[in-house]
C-alpha cells in the first residue's frame, strides 16, 4: 500500500511539473525529467542492501543440461522435452481461474491503455495541455485516498465485486467521453476532464482488487501469480499503446475511447466466467 501511495505521489508531482513546463519550448520539461531521474539515483545508492554471501541454487528441471561447458548456466542450456505431461500442465494453467482472470485483466487494461497513451492529444481540441496535466494530477491525488477504502471494500464485499464495479465505472466514463466528443456542448472540456478523472480513480480500485484476486487464485504460488499479474499489466500497456495508435491513425482519435469500452466490457464478461469457474472448482473440492 505504501509503495502504491508513493508511486502515485510521484506521478502527481510529475504531472504538476508537466503542467508548469508545458509550452512552445519542450526542452525544459525534458531536462527536468532527466534531472529528477538522475537525482533518484543518489538515495538509491545509499539504500541498496546486498547480502554478504550470495547463494546460487541450480534450478530443478526435469531435463537438465547434458553439457558441462562454461555457459551451462545460461537459459539456453536448459530445456524441457515437449511431452503430453507438459502440454497438459500448460493447458490446465491457461483454463484455470487464474489464467482466465489474467486474460480478462490484460484485455480490460489494454483498452484503457490505448486511451491513456493518447490522452494529451485526445484532450487537446477542448483542453489545454497544461490543464490536462493538472487535471490528471488532481485525479491521481484523489486516487491516493481510494487505496485504503478499496482494501476495506474488497474485504467486506469481495474483491471481484470491487473490480467489476471499477470496470463498470470505466465503461460509463468512456461512454461520457464519446458523447462529449460527438456533441458540441458548452464547457465540454471541463466535463471531459471529469469523465477522465473517473477513469483514473477507478485504477485504485482495480489495482487493489486485482492484486487480491491474483493472490486468491494462486494460494500455493503467490509470488509466481503476482509476477504473471505484473507481466500481463506491462503487456497490456504495450498492446494498448500500439493498437490505440493504429486505430487513431486509421479511423481517427474519436474511436479510441471505444477501445476502452470494449476492453472494460469484455473484462466484466470474462470476470463472470472466472467467478463461475472458481465456484465450480470449490464445489468439486467440497464434494471430493
Amino acid at each position: 500500500g505504501w509503495l502504491q501511495t508513493f508511486y502515485g505521489g510521484g506521478q502527481v508531482l510529475g504531472l504538476l511539473l508537466a503542467g508548469l513546463t508545458t509550452g512552445p519550448v519542450l526542452r525544459t520539461g525534458f531536462l527536468l525529467a532527466a534531472g529528477i531521474t538522475i537525482a533518484a539515483i543518489i538515495p538509491a545508492i545509499f539504500m541498496r542492501s546486498n547480502p554478504r554471501t550470495i547463494r546460487l541454487t541450480r534450478p530443478v528441471l526435469k531435463t537438465p543440461s547434458r553439457h558441462a561447458e562454461v555457459s551451462a548456466g545460461s537459459p539456453q542450456s536448459f530445456y524441457h522435452h515437449l511431452n503430453a505431461a507438459a502440454l497438459r500442465h500448460a493447458f490446465r494453467s491457461f483454463v484455470s481461474p487464474l489464467g482466465i482472470f489474467l486474460a480478462a485483466w490484460l484485455i480490460s487494461f489494454a483498452g484503457a491503455a490505448a486511451f491513456f497513451s493518447l490522452y494529451p492529444v485526445l484532450m487537446k481540441s477542448g483542453v489545454d495541455p497544461a490543464l490536462s496535466s493538472v487535471g490528471f494530477a488532481v485525479a491521481a491525488t484523489i486516487g491516493l485516498f481510494v487505496y485504503a477504502p478499496a482494501g476495506h471494500w474488497s474485504g467486506r464485499f469481495g474483491a471481484m465485486r470491487v473490480l467489476n464495479g471499477a470496470l463498470t465505472i470505466r465503461v460509463l466514463a468512456f461512454v461520457v467521453l464519446i458523447l462529449l466528443g460527438t456533441f458540441a456542448l458548452s464547457n465540454r472540456g471541463w466535463m471531459a476532464l471529469g469523465g477522465f478523472g473517473f477513469v483514473v480513480i477507478a485504477w485504485s480500485l482495480l489495482s487493489v482488487a486485482g492484486t487480491e484476486i491474483t493472490a486468491q487464485f494462486s494460494k500455493d504460488h503467490e509470488g509466481e501469480g503476482l509476477g504473471l499479474f505484473n507481466a500481463s499489466t506491462a503487456i497490456a500497456g504495450v498492446v494498448g499503446a500500439v493498437v490505440g495508435g493504429w486505430v487513431a491513425g486509421r479511423w481517427g482519435y474519436q474511436v479510441v475511447p471505444v477501445l476502452g469500452i470494449i476492453g472494460s466490457a469484455m473484462g466484466i464478461l470474462l470476470m463472470w466466467v472466472v467467478t463461475r469457474m472458481a465456484r465450480k472448482n470449490e464445489t468439486v473440492k467440497e464434494e471430493g
